[in-house]
């Protein structure tokens, strides 16, 4: 239950730092993919520096990470993949949603637009990248001894 919370809650804080990020005019360099905010698509906004993106969805990738690492008696790859389909899918459909409303459509019509979108794939690979490496140094992290 943790991990599909999570695969809800990561999204939301990346693209939340990323508009904090974006207003402060931080990192403006790089690459700019496609969709990255995609509630800015009518103003041709949406694009985001490369360097931004990792600004916001690394340091969110490396907090899932972690989490995952302490909080889940699971796999911690099993959980990571199940959060980032989660993510994905929460991606996809604000993305969907966003399109459907600038273009006044049904969201049928814009369900799959955003997975063309290469600020969707970058977003989740940054995310992953931060979650492995969260996950990895929350797992080597030395212990606090229980009291017996």
């Amino acid at each position: 239950m943790l991990v599909v919370l999570l695969g809800v809650i990561v999204p939301v804080a990346g693209i939340g730092l990323l508009y904090l990020l974006r207003n402060a005019d931080v990192a403006n360099f790089g690459p700019k993919p496609a969709g990255a905010l995609p509630l800015e698509q009518l103003a041709s906004a949406d694009a985001q520096p490369l360097a931004r993106m990792a600004l916001a969805w690394i340091p969110v990738g490396l907090a899932a990470g972690a989490v995952i690492a302490v909080f889940t008696s699971r796999s911690r790859l099993l959980s990571l993949a199940l959060m980032t389909l989660v993510a994905g899918i929460v991606l996809v459909t604000s993305g969907g949603v966003s399109e459907a409303i600038e273009n006044n459509e049904s969201l049928a019509q814009h369900l799959t637009s955003p997975v063309a979108l290469a600020g969707t794939w970058v977003a989740l690979l940054l995310l992953v990248i931060g979650a492995l490496v969260g996950g990895r140094l929350a797992a080597a992290a030395p212990r606090a001894p229980s009291a017996a």
